[in-house]
């Protein structure tokens, strides 16, 4: 539809659903659907979508297949550890475990001649490297998973599609309870952050002043953690909105 020049816009099935039971719809059919949906629309004025460029959708098709196949490869080397295997089943498994190493090694031969023939995407991948503590696949994985950053117009929105902002439950004085973060938003990110987030923790001299204000607070090395997640989050939106590389004095 946004190829034959209509005005798209993508909601969350579930925002639809919620607008439909507070008009305690009673009947569901494809035609109500369609008025419940028009009239949603009207009502919210929702953004319109723009799909990413071609490079950018064929580098997450590559993403995802190498996830795929490290997934598939930690999936056949758990079956290893079965003491009680037998020898025909276990050369069968490494045989696997082979195939896979070598798909891994294509699909990532794949990935890098793509970004190289992108002067822009290999731009943007290096400056998200500087921060000390991402790699080349954290820094793949943003890129390929996240909408352009024009699409946002603040960091914490930025980091919301990631499903990293903070979910709080509170009512009166008697109801409170513990925040968490929300997890409606990108899964994939979270998993591609949460190594980079430990890395940084640790060897990052620009984040010990966060992490420490976050340790006299009380709060446990987890909470600390997914903090530093989010915290990466806006550092990343700063580098890719105004296309530079990471600047540590800016981190508070």
């Amino acid at each position: 539809m946004y190829d034959l020049g209509h005005n798209v816009s993508v909601i969350n099935p579930a925002q639809i659903k919620a607008f439909g039971k507070s008009e305690l719809l009673r009947n569901k059919t494809d035609k109500s659907d369609a008025a419940m949906i028009a009239r949603f629309c009207i009502a919210n004025k929702p953004n319109l979508w723009k799909p990413a460029p071609p490079e950018v959708r064929r580098l997450r098709d590559f993403y995802r297949c190498l996830q795929a196949l490290k997934d598939d490869k930690l999936q056949q080397m758990n079956r290893l550890e079965n003491k009680n295997m037998y020898s025909s089943c276990k050369q069968a498994i490494l045989e696997v475990v082979t195939t896979i190493d070598t798909q891994t090694a294509a699909i990532e031969k794949e990935i890098n001649e793509h970004i190289n023939n992108y002067p822009h995407l290999k731009n943007m991948i290096e400056n998200l490297k500087t921060v000390k503590g991402v790699g080349h696949l954290t820094a793949i994985a943003v890129i390929a998973e996240m909408p352009l950053v024009d699409n946002f117009d603040h960091a914490r929105k930025f980091t919301a599609f990631a499903g990293l902002n903070p979910e709080h439950y509170q009512s009166g004085s008697s109801v409170s309870k513990k925040s968490r973060i929300c997890k409606i938003g990108s899964e994939r990110i979270r998993k591609a952050l949460y190594m980079p987030a430990i890395v940084v923790k640790n060897f990052n001299p620009y984040f010990q002043k966060f992490c420490q204000r976050l340790t006299s607070k009380g709060k446990c090395p987890m909470v600390i953690i997914v903090a530093l997640m989010r915290k990466l989050m806006h550092v990343f939106f700063g580098i890719l909105k105004n296309n530079q590389p990471f600047n540590g004095d800016l981190v508070k």
